[in-house]
């Protein structure tokens, strides 16, 4: 078998190898990270409409409509979080911003979740 002695020319080679795979890995992770801004961003956004939009709907029924729905509107809130927990946070402690994949992946999922019970909330006031 061949063998010689690794040369610091084969040893800065190796490392500009390992350095270039780091360099595109970060450049990446980067990419991803700024696309699940993008995503977190517009889930977000579209929550905040749904929201609105149910409060909206809520804020012009009658007194009396209200009155009779209070109990089953607060029950339908419990489950609502119980099922995708609370993206926007609470009062007292509002949603952290997410730093890293999972926690973007997790808050992501959160607001489409809650999006969808609330759209789907204004359809069953709708009807």
């Amino acid at each position: 078998g061949f063998i010689r002695k690794i040369t610091a020319d084969d040893r800065n080679r190796i490392y500009a190898i390992n350095n270039n795979q780091a360099q595109k890995e970060l450049a990446e992770t980067e990419e991803e990270i700024a696309s699940l801004k993008a995503d977190y961003a517009q889930a977000k956004s579209d929550n905040k409409d749904a929201r609105m939009k149910l409060n909206a709907l809520w804020e012009n029924f009658d007194p009396d409509v209200k009155a009779a729905l209070i109990d089953e509107q607060k029950a339908w809130v419990i489950a609502k979080k119980k099922k995708c927990g609370e993206p926007n946070g609470s009062k007292e402690k509002p949603a952290a911003i997410p730093l890293i994949k999972q926690d973007f992946e997790s808050a992501i999922d959160s607001f489409e979740c809650d999006t969808e019970e609330t759209l789907s909330r204004i359809k069953e006031f709708k009807e």
